[in-house]
């Protein structure tokens, strides 16, 4: 869990500005639920 906080991190840090893009998601695990609560479009596998 704390590895995807850290990765929700590293894409807000590398990518400042969230309105200028559209980030897309996939997962197949409860683990990357905040990944995937992030992008604007996820899909659940």
């Amino acid at each position: 869990m704390k590895f995807l906080k850290l990765k929700v991190a590293r894409l807000l840090a590398e990518f400042p500005d969230r309105n200028r893009y559209r980030p897309v998601a996939y997962g197949n695990s409860r683990a990357g639920k905040q990944l995937l609560e992030f992008a604007d479009e996820n899909i659940f596998v």
